[in-house]
């Protein structure tokens, strides 16, 4: 799916508590990859858990849903290469990402400090563009890992003519609460989020019971701020949220050793500051007998799964587009008819079989409102509204 929406030159934002106006974007060009985990409901339609760059990202449900290097990964490739500019990628990239943006005929290095001593990438790199907010006038494109972001500062300065992928991205990178934040900017983008808060990573007799006076729930999602590949991330249900706060925010050595990995890593988490969200199902997805070969149930099965989308945000020329790149669900290790914990029945497994492919019409669906909810975010990120 493709859309686009035009940035006017003075934008205008209205929050709950004002407008803000901006001169113009802090980025006058930009391309972005990202993923987004949520949950899916007739009843509340799109709750997003998270929104996160895709070279932090794995799409391996695409692997397995549609073979080989998948679907997303090629289709990334195809449109970072529609520029006619010349391309640059370096790092540890995604290997089918990688092998994809290879086909496209892109130029590898193996670090900013190999891509430094490319004539070439320099004589493109030291004239800024003619007309910034247009991709094309760009004398190349890199895509990168960790090193452009620790240093996108500096290097942008160094090198005007190259546009960095993701750049609007940066200042979101790993850390949850600010890109969460993001969403209470805008009160039509708030309703597509999981209801959160920040809490200090201190624990207290009243804590579960503010929590649950603020934000009423069967179960929430308790996070670190800055972890990926859901470390640390634990399902809980409201009667056991204190016990649990405890343990985690007042952990004793053993906790390392806890048979949960989610629960264990909390033993060297040293954060200040965690995210609770409201735990929302999905419409269940409904199979003969459980996809674990660990079990003897051959009993009807339902999986309380998460769907992972994949999409492209491109701001050129003064208007921002939103490219699906399709999705795929990830189910958790054990259907809620089978004997388990609430991690195991509630967060994605992210390992064959646990994937499964979304219904071409639901997609469809969720599509429509996920480009809304992208174009009001990205709109966001463009004017760095939380730098």
């Amino acid at each position: 799916m493709l859309s686009n929406l035009k940035v006017l030159c003075v934008c205008i934002l209205f929050h709950g508590n004002g407008i803000f106006i901006y001169a113009k974007p802090k980025y006058p060009a930009d391309i972005s990859y990202l993923v987004t985990d949520f949950k899916y409901s007739q009843k509340h339609g799109l709750k997003i858990c998270e929104v996160q760059q895709g070279a932090l990202s794995a799409v391996d449900g695409d692997l397995y849903v549609s073979g080989g290097d998948g679907s997303i990964s090629p289709m990334v490739a195809r449109l970072f290469s529609l520029s006619p500019t010349k391309k640059w990628a370096m790092g540890v990239l995604y290997p089918p990402l990688e092998r994809s943006l290879k086909v496209e005929g892109w130029n590898f290095k193996q670090s900013m400090n190999a891509l430094l001593k490319d004539a070439d990438f320099l004589d493109s790199a030291r004239s800024a563009p003619i007309d910034p907010s247009s991709i094309s006038s760009y004398g190349g494109i890199v895509y990168s890992d960790l090193d452009v972001f620790r240093n996108f500062t500096s290097y942008s300065k160094s090198y005007p003519g190259i546009l960095f992928i993701d750049a609007a991205t940066f200042p979101y990178w790993r850390d949850k609460y600010k890109m969460s934040a993001l969403f209470n900017m805008s009160d039509e983008l708030k309703q597509y989020k999981a209801d959160w808060r920040l809490y200090p990573k201190k624990y207290d007799l009243f804590l579960s019971e503010r929590i649950q006076e603020e934000m009423p729930a069967d179960f929430y999602v308790i996070k670190p701020r800055s972890e990926v590949l859901a470390n640390g991330v634990i399902v809980v249900a409201s009667d056991d949220l204190d016990r649990v706060l405890q343990l985690i925010l007042e952990p004793l050595e053993r906790l390392g050793k806890h048979p949960d990995k989610k629960y264990a890593y909390w033993w060297k988490n040293r954060d200040d500051t965690f995210l609770i969200e409201k735990y929302y199902m999905s419409d269940y997805l409904s199979f003969p007998q459980s996809l674990s070969e660990s079990t003897s149930l051959q009993s009807e099965c339902h999986y309380d799964a998460t769907m992972r989308v994949a999409f492209i945000l491109v701001y050129d020329g003064g208007e921002m587009d939103y490219h699906s790149l399709g999705g795929f669900w990830k189910l958790p290790s054990k259907a809620l008819e089978e004997e388990g914990t609430l991690n195991e029945k509630r967060i994605s497994c992210c390992k064959p079989p646990f994937y499964r492919a979304v219904d071409p019409k639901l997609l469809k669906q969720v599509d429509r409102e996920m480009e809304r909810a992208m174009l009001l975010l990205y709109e966001i990120m463009l004017n760095g509204s939380l730098e």
